[in-house]
């Protein structure tokens, strides 16, 4: 009677489980799960499937120049939830200047609200675009034991220096190609390297710079500009692409720049140890000669260029390497997700942050991949998706994937492989 018993009760155990929600992998909630809120100042969304793998992607979205947080859609949402991921995101807890100190501190709040709300995760995975990315890199450096890996797509990986020393390039060529035209000597901008502190794009670069833009009669002037900075394909974006053009996106970073100066109290880009010159167009035989068929003297203007030598604020340089740039102590996998035609994060990103860690010898824990699209922040669903299936077998069986395999990383996809950037050109 008793082995009977003891039968019965079994068997109402397991319709009583049959008939209960899937739970959390420490049974904190009911399966599937969503959830929004806050964690002070930064909004954040969580949202796991019923049959999660035990596994959580946490999301870092873009910088943000000012205004309240606002929580960016995750990139391959779907297709992530329906490989059994969960999703974890937040918007940062402050925007504007003060994001390069503060926002990285906001990933781990989500994570232990993560855990409190549904469970201890098997494994921990960052994804980041753009600055986001950086945060990513910054996180997986310094806080191995935490995070698994980390996913960066648009990696800019000379850090932040390196993307405020690059920029520097095509305003000093804009100064020079437009003269008393530009808006650095017919307005109140400041002088490039050196920016009014409350410079805004809106309110003072584009009403200026815009229609210079788009001004048929600049375009030797603008492809001195293109050819300085080594612009690609995105440069001259048209309306119907739905995307900026680069020529303006580097411009409008003008605005970061000024409000990063007034945050440190100083200048933060300097140029005395770069001798501009035109980068190679592979579609330009000679870019001095094809610059004179359009009026203009290449030469002449990258000698004022030259001449013009700007030095950073030491303390300045100091707080923007410290939050911005990296160590190449690199010890769990990195997967960077670049984009072939990409003037403002461009290929050569990421020869800078595989010469990182290599001098550390960590190159095993990096690896690049690139796509063929056109434009910043073009990557498809697909191509997230795909990044981040090799990143998790990567994590799980400790071989980095080859960027050049078909079966990972197709080609029908949009990945380009065989994919060398060159050197740094600044």
């Amino acid at each position: 009677m008793k082995k009977l018993l003891g039968i019965f009760v079994a068997a109402i155990a397991v319709l009583a489980l049959s008939a209960t929600p899937a739970l959390g992998k420490h049974g904190n909630t009911d399966l599937p799960f969503e959830e929004t809120g806050s964690i002070g100042s930064a909004l954040y969304r969580i949202v796991v499937p019923e049959d999660w793998n035990g596994k959580l992607i946490v999301d870092h979205h873009s910088y943000q120049g000012g205004g309240d947080p606002v929580l960016e859609p995750v990139p391959a949402e779907s297709l992530l939830l329906e490989e059994g991921y969960a999703i974890a995101a937040s918007s940062y807890s402050v925007t504007g200047p003060e994001t390069w100190k503060d926002a990285p501190k906001d990933t781990d709040p989500l994570v232990k609200l993560f855990k409190h709300r549904v469970g201890d995760p098997d494994r921990v995975i960052l994804m980041g675009r753009l600055i986001g990315a950086v945060f990513v890199a910054k996180l997986i450096e310094q806080y191995p034991q935490t995070y698994d890996g980390g996913l960066v797509a648009d990696f800019p990986g000379s850090g932040i220096t390196g993307i405020i020393d690059r920029f520097l390039a095509p305003q000093l060529a804009y100064d020079v190609a437009f003269g008393a035209a530009s808006g650095f000597q017919s307005s109140d901008w400041g002088t490039p390297g050196d920016l009014r502190d409350d410079l805004t794009f809106g309110a003072d670069i584009a009403p200026i710079f815009i229609p210079q833009f788009f001004n048929p009669d600049n375009f030797g002037k603008l492809e001195f500009m293109r050819l300085v900075y080594g612009g690609l394909d995105d440069w001259y974006l048209t309306a119907d692409s739905g995307r900026p053009p680069a020529g303006i996106v580097s411009m409008a970073f003008l605005e970061f720049f000024a409000s990063w100066e007034g945050l440190t109290g100083g200048t933060i880009q300097q140029n005395a140890d770069i001798v501009y010159t035109l980068q190679d167009d592979p579609a330009i035989a000679d870019e001095v000669a094809y610059l004179s068929g359009l009026g203009i003297d290449a030469n002449a203007l990258l000698a004022q260029m030259n001449a013009t030598e700007r030095t950073a604020d030491p303390s300045a340089r100091n707080y923007m390497a410290k939050y911005g740039d990296f160590s190449g102590n690199l010890r769990k996998p990195l997967l960077s997700l670049n984009i072939v035609r990409d003037s403002i994060v461009v290929p050569e990103h990421v020869t800078v942050y595989s010469e990182a860690v290599a001098a550390r010898g960590m190159s095993d824990n990096y690896v690049s991949v690139f796509v063929d699209q056109l434009g910043v922040i073009s990557q498809t669903d697909t191509q997230y998706f795909k990044a981040v299936l090799a990143l998790d077998e990567w994590i799980e069986t400790g071989v980095a994937p080859d960027p050049d395999d078909d079966d990972i990383f197709p080609a029908a996809d949009g990945f380009a492989p065989g994919v060398v950037p060159g050197p740094w050109p600044f």
